[in-house]
């Protein structure tokens, strides 16, 4: 969830093709909206060819959108991935979360110190 003049990065650069190793990697971005026009594409949406998409949440307006890439080679043999994007026009406090700890362990427990 982003407020409504926040900007957000996508990046799918570590994407990486097993099968044909060598085979250089194409980029897709697309936009579809999951809430209040469910399907239709993003008004406002610029879709890029790079493994890096950058939003302006203000161009997208409020809603749920999915953010889908789709990664192609040169076999033409493809892979998408989508990722969810809540933009709201509402305020979105600041927070902080702080512990005292330096160095946690996987099996230690920890406190969080938050202000909101």
């Amino acid at each position: 969830t982003v407020g409504s003049s926040d900007k957000v990065t996508f990046d799918a650069s570590s994407s990486v093709d097993l099968d044909y190793p060598l085979s250089a990697l194409t980029y897709l971005w697309s936009c579809s909206q999951t809430s209040e026009n469910f399907g239709r594409l993003c008004l406002g949406f610029k879709g890029s060819t790079t493994s890096i998409l950058n939003v302006l949440s203000a161009s997208l307006g409020s809603g749920v959108f999915n953010i889908n890439v789709t990664v192609s080679n040169n076999e033409l043999m493809t892979a998408t991935a989508s990722c969810q994007l809540t933009i709201t026009n509402k305020f979105l406090p600041m927070t902080y979360i702080t512990s005292n700890s330096s160095v946690i362990n996987v099996n230690e427990r920890i406190v969080l110190n938050g202000v909101v």
